[in-house]
């Protein structure tokens, strides 16, 4: 049904099927069960028109985890695989292993104060694998070609902790027709598409709205690379990872800066938004191609959270990010807040970084920054 959208002929596709369901409610008394699944759906009034008599799942209770292995079922029914994977790798954990479980593939949810599920296609990828890797399995099922031009139409990025907020009505009355060639996407429509398609979750509802969020880390790498492609493009995003990997091996904060520079002029003034979270979200996705770097958005510590943290063996560079206003006063933000308290017993070379992209006036958004190197010996300024 989604490629129907892409193609000129995409009425006549819809009309067959249309017609195939047709064919389904005259043989309805001869039918016990019939469960119909996709990624999205169409509305009742279009193509089910000859079919209006089914009972739509999405949000119901009662199917929340039907889909999808609970933590229960997981210990349960993947046994086996947990034990061996314990002989391949004994210096893990058991509980070291399900926490990795659960940070890479749980955390859908699908109705209100519902148990968080599992992915099934990665969780069961992950124990088929010979090498019981933590990989983005669940990318490979199917292209995100789609899903990297609507963000592109809609101008979407955002960040893992990000709970996008949409009224229940937009998720409960999303019809991908509404995403026809040529048409305005709004970011609100976008999200019910991401919801439908796996990208987000409910976090929580109050009253008429509801949060999403991305739910793991296997959907945040993907929508990582969505969000690079829509944006930078597929071959200047790994470029720019492999330089932000140089600059971070090296501690070369001006190289760093100098990618963080070339990524936020990319986008043509008509992609662009002018906000602190698009940038960041941009600087944030390139990062997290990489292999090599761990990166963290909106950390949180004891008095705040700290916009980026990129860590390689060795190395943090902590990043805070603003607009319009100093790279000096966002690095003594870092330094009054104590966002690098955690990392001074690790012994690592602690940098701190203050970035301002400034937008007012005509042209691209222009970049300044300031660093300073901590000696985490005795935290306090080298």
């Amino acid at each position: 049904l989604n490629e129907s959208l892409k193609v000129e002929d995409g009425e006549i596709i819809r009309a067959v099927l249309k017609g195939l369901y047709g064919k389904l409610k005259p043989c309805a008394e001869h039918i016990r069960f019939l469960f119909m699944t996709g990624i999205t759906r169409f509305s009742n009034q279009s193509l089910f028109s000859k079919l209006n008599n089914m009972r739509d799942l999405t949000f119901s209770s009662a199917f929340s985890s039907a889909f999808g292995y609970t933590q229960a079922e997981l210990e349960a029914y993947f046994d086996e695989g947990i034990g061996e994977y314990m002989e391949k790798h004994p210096d893990a954990g058991r509980e070291g292993l399900l926490e990795s479980l659960r940070h890479w593939y749980d955390g859908y949810r699908f109705s209100e104060g519902a148990e968080k599920v599992y992915n099934p296609v990665s969780i069961n990828s992950f124990f088929r694998d010979d090498g019981m890797a933590f990989e983005p399995y669940w990318a490979n099922t199917a292209s995100t070609e789609m899903v990297v031009e609507l963000a592109k139409r809609a101008r979407i990025a955002f960040l893992p902790d990000d709970t996008p907020a949409v009224m229940k009505s937009t998720l409960m009355n999303f019809s991908i027709e509404s995403f026809e060639a040529g048409e305005e996407i709004s970011q609100k429509k976008m999200c019910g598409y991401l919801y439908m398609a796996g990208y987000l979750t409910i976090d929580h509802i109050d009253g008429d709205i509801v949060h999403l969020a991305i739910p793991n880390h296997e959907v945040g790498k993907i929508m990582g690379e969505v969000i690079s492609e829509a944006f930078i493009g597929d071959e200047g995003s790994y470029n720019l990872m492999i330089e932000i990997e140089r600059a971070m091996q090296c501690g070369d904060i001006g190289r760093l800066a100098s990618a963080f520079d070339r990524i936020i002029h990319i986008p043509t003034y008509d992609m662009r938004i002018d906000r602190e979270k698009f940038y960041q979200a941009l600087i944030y996705a390139v990062s997290s191609l990489s292999g090599k770097i761990d990166v963290r958005a909106e950390e949180h510590t004891a008095e705040g959270r700290s916009d980026l943290v990129l860590a390689v063996k060795g190395r943090v560079v902590i990043v805070e990010l603003k607009m319009d206003q100093s790279a000096e006063a966002y690095l003594a933000q870092i330094e009054s807040r104590n966002y690098m308290d955690r990392y001074t017993v690790s012994g690592d070379d602690i940098i701190l970084m203050g970035v301002n992209i400034a937008t007012k006036g005509r042209g691209r958004p222009r970049l300044t920054w300031q660093e300073k190197r901590m000696d985490e010996r005795r935290n306090s300024p080298s």
